[in-house]
């Protein structure tokens, strides 16, 4: 299994609007949040009351990648925890890709915790090798970049 795991503390942000934000996302607030990077953000699918089942269409450009990703909902605990099961083009629905946006309220902020899981444990850690052609270092470590990057403007976005 690749993981991919990044921490980022965000002033003037909640884990509330944290949420929100990435579950009631529309392309002009996600355009305004970073422009020319941030393209395409919204709800393509309502699940149940509970966000369970939401499915969210995401498109960017991180780096030189450009990432194109249905999202769907798959644990939600308020203010605490969104899990998404991620498909990412014709490799998303035989590769389990997955998701986790944990946030804790904290005087400064709101602390992130953002974790993309890829991949199998276990016997299936024999499949890594060919999992990273389709997730090589160089966009991984370009999402890391990006994710700390983006939180902050996003937070400043969300201010105006």
């Amino acid at each position: 299994m690749i993981v991919m795991h990044t921490t980022n503390t965000v002033k003037e942000l909640s884990a509330k609007v944290t949420q929100e934000f990435l579950m009631n996302c529309n392309d002009e607030m996600y355009q305004k949040s970073w422009p020319g990077v941030h393209i395409q953000k919204h709800l393509i699918k309502r699940g149940g009351n509970d966000h369970i089942g939401d499915v969210v269409y995401a498109f960017e450009h991180v780096g030189k990648f450009t990432i194109e990703v249905k999202m769907k909902v798959i644990k939600y605990i308020p203010e605490k925890l969104l899990e998404f099961r991620v498909f990412m083009g014709k490799i998303g629905s035989l590769v389990p890709i997955f998701l986790l946006v944990e946030t804790e309220d904290c005087p400064e902020g709101v602390h992130l915790s953002n974790k993309f899981l890829i991949g199998w444990n276990g016997i299936g850690k024999a499949f890594d090798s060919i999992i990273g052609i389709f997730f090589p270092k160089e966009l991984r470590d370009a999402m890391k970049e990006h994710t700390i990057i983006e939180w902050p403007l996003i937070a400043a976005s969300l201010k105006k």
